[in-house]
């Protein structure tokens, strides 16, 4: 997961997946940290109509421990041994779904990285009818949208057969996960959410 915040360290944006190169830190002068993304004449300039504090600069150390949980959320999928490319269809699936431009632009290059196929991208939105998918895939994708929006797929509530769609997907995930995996795969979608709704509030711009 990708999601753009300044890291003074870097001197660039930190995603869930790693550095925007370029984007300038914000400043109390400057309420508009990600004004731009690598090239500045390729991304429009936001300083000037901007009214929402950039997360991560606003708080640095609430956004640090965030990056520490991220950090968390790396190690454990190691230590799972779960493909990074079944992670990063789920931060991609994910972003379109909170409609993150900022995480799309980053796990989209993240997910081709990690040996995700373009036209697996290119229908992701529509992976129900895409038939190609495998069923480890789909796994991971039903658990991403009903974590995403569990509200929408009826959250706690709504049972069938006893069991709640979260309860459902995560069944079906156990078919080709271990605990451990579907534990790493879980936090993995929860954290890119976090970072979707980090950027989505800084009003965070395309990487380019």
């Amino acid at each position: 997961m990708r999601d753009a915040h300044f890291n003074p360290a870097s001197g660039g944006l930190v995603c869930a997946g790693g550095i925007i190169r370029g984007v300038p830190p914000s400043s109390p002068s400057s309420p508009s940290s990600a004004s731009s993304a690598s090239s500045p004449a390729s991304a429009p300039d936001h300083a000037s109509d901007r009214a929402v504090p950039d997360l991560n600069t606003a708080r640095p150390a609430t956004y640090k421990a965030l990056v520490g949980l991220l950090r968390q959320i790396r190690l454990a999928n190691r230590e799972a041994n779960l493909d990074p490319a079944l992670t990063e269809l789920a931060n991609v699936r994910a972003s379109q779904i909170n409609g993150c431009v900022a995480c799309l632009s980053v796990h989209a290059e993240q997910a081709r990285r990690a040996g995700v196929a373009q036209w697996k991208l290119d229908v992701l939105a529509g992976w129900r009818g895409a038939h190609d998918f495998s069923p480890a895939e789909r796994a991971v994708l039903e658990l991403t949208e009903v974590l995403t929006e569990p509200g929408r797929h009826g959250g706690v509530g709504v049972k069938a057969e006893g069991k709640t769609p979260v309860m459902t997907a995560i069944a079906a995930a156990q078919e080709h996960f271990s605990a451990e995996q579907i534990a790493a795969l879980e936090w993995s979608i929860v954290t890119i959410n976090a970072f979707n709704r980090v950027s989505i509030a800084s009003d965070h711009p395309v990487a380019r």
